[in-house]
């Protein structure tokens, strides 16, 4: 299957019956929504991630994907994050 290179954000809540926040995460998602879950603590984790330098963009994928993923992801020119494409291998 091939995937997406179409990444999105989410921010995400767990609340009690009262409605207070347990706990606030972030997730760095794929466009389709299976290659890609990745969960995060904080918003500096999320600002850590280097979407605007490719190759270190892969090689963070590269952790959390499969090497067939990571084949996929290379299959295509580029992905889109916030709006803005980035070459897959940066060149």
């Amino acid at each position: 299957m091939i995937l997406s290179n179409e990444f999105y954000l989410n921010k995400n809540e767990s609340l009690n019956y009262l409605g207070k926040t347990l706990e606030t995460y972030y997730t760095l998602n794929s466009f389709d929504g299976i290659h890609l879950t990745i969960k995060l603590k904080s918003m500096e984790d999320l600002l850590e991630i280097p979407f605007d330098n490719p190759k270190e963009f892969a090689t963070f994928l590269s952790k959390h994907w499969t090497e067939q993923d990571m084949k996929n992801f290379y299959s295509e020119e580029k992905y889109l994050i916030d709006g803005k494409y980035y070459r897959t291998r940066g060149e």
